[in-house]
C-alpha cells in the first residue's frame, strides 16, 4: 500500500480512510531483511519486508546498518510539498471543487473537452469565486469534502471542470488523483492524453 506524508504532518495510506500521525512508520531488522511497518495502536496496518538493498538508481548501500540509518533519516522529516497553492485569480466566476487551467486573466474552467485547457490544468478550487477574485487551488495533497462518495482509485477530469471516475471516451484523459475515501481526494496531476477520434 503507497504511503504518502503530507506538510500537515499526517500520514496517508492508500485504502485506510483515517489519517495516522507522524512518526508512525518504522523499520527494523527482520530475520530477511528490512521490514517497513505502519504501526497503529498494537497492531501492523503496513508490514513490508525489504531483501534488496539498492536505491533508486541502483547504486548499493554499503551495508544493512547504512540502509537502517537512511531509512531513519528519511521518516524523521517532513515533506517540503504545496497543499494549496497561492490564491489564484478567477477569470471567470468559478465553483468550488472544481478542475482549473491557466488562462489569460487567471484561471478558469478545464475541460475533458479542450485539449488546451486539459494541457494547462493546475488543480483543484476549494472554494466559489466571482471573477477578478481570489480563488484558493490545491495543486497537490488532500482535499476532502463530505458530499463526495467516491469509490477508492482513479479520479479524472471531466466536462467543465468537473470530477469523474469514469475516463472520458473521448477527448483527453487526464487523471487529477486517487480517492483514498468517498471523501477523500489525493490531487496528484497525471500527464494528459488523448483519445483518436
Amino acid at each position: 500500500m503507497p504511503v504518502v506524508f503530507f506538510d500537515t504532518n499526517a500520514l496517508y495510506i492508500q485504502g485506510y480512510r483515517d489519517s495516522f500521525t507522524a512518526g508512525s512508520l518504522t523499520a527494523d531488522f527482520t530475520g530477511i531483511g528490512v521490514g517497513i511497518r505502519v504501526l497503529h495502536g498494537s497492531d501492523y496496518l503496513v508490514n513490508d519486508v525489504w531483501t534488496n538493498y539498492t536505491r533508486l538508481d541502483g547504486s548499493a548501500f554499503a551495508s544493512p546498518d547504512e540502509l537502517m540509518a537512511y531509512l531513519l533519516s528519511e521518516f524523521s522529516k517532513r515533506r517540503l510539498i504545496s497543499i494549496l497553492s497561492d490564491p489564484y485569480v478567477a477569470a471567470a466566476d468559478l465553483g468550488g471543487h472544481r478542475v482549473v487551467c491557466a488562462v489569460p486573466g487567471g484561471v478558469g474552467l478545464a475541460s475533458s473537452d479542450d485539449a488546451d485547457r486539459a494541457c494547462a490544468v493546475i488543480g483543484l478550487t476549494t472554494a466559489a469565486a466571482v471573477a477578478g477574485a481570489a480563488v484558493p487551488v490545491v495543486t497537490y495533497g488532500p482535499v476532502i469534502e463530505p458530499s463526495w462518495s467516491f469509490a477508492l482509485g482513479p479520479v479524472f477530469l471531466g466536462l467543465d471542470g468537473l470530477l469523474t471516475q469514469d475516463p472520458p471516451a473521448t477527448g483527453c484523459v487526464l487523471r487529477i488523483g486517487r480517492a483514498t475515501a468517498p471523501t477523500v481526494l489525493l490531487v496528484d496531476l497525471d500527464e494528459p492524453y488523448f483519445l483518436a477520434a
